[in-house]
């Protein structure tokens, strides 16, 4: 029902129905006392303690998808498998490009990360 809302909002718009690029963000939120312990991590960064959850919009602002996990899973992580929830969740072709996505996000930004010398440092 999601896909249908969506390919409606988007063609009011004048846009193509099927959306060929989106953006994916998350957000550290407290948990309850009613969240098993199970479902909930440490954010560090934040400081908090309680669950991520990861969204995907297209350029519209529409939703594609919502992964909730821990706090404690690291960014690429939860984008790995929030663009993988997208990817399974959309009828085959119907996210253009996706599969181009996720290939450049695995090869991109899903590998060890190595620090730089800042600029004002480099020797």
């Amino acid at each position: 029902m999601l896909a249908a809302l969506r390919e409606q909002a988007r063609v009011q718009q004048g846009r193509n129905p099927q959306p060929s690029a989106g953006i994916i963000d998350s957000q550290s939120v407290k948990g309850a006392d009613t969240v098993g312990r199970d479902s909930r991590g440490y954010d560090a960064g934040k400081k908090i303690n309680g669950r991520k959850r990861f969204i995907v919009t297209d350029t519209l602002g529409l939703l594609i998808v919502v992964v909730v996990l821990a706090a404690c899973v690291q960014d690429r992580d939860g984008a790995r498998t929030t663009l993988l929830s997208a990817y399974l969740e959309e009828r085959p072709g119907s996210l253009g490009g996706i599969d181009k996505s996720f290939f450049y996000v695995k090869t991109h930004f899903c590998h060890e990360r190595r620090r730089l010398p800042r600029p004002d440092r480099a020797g």
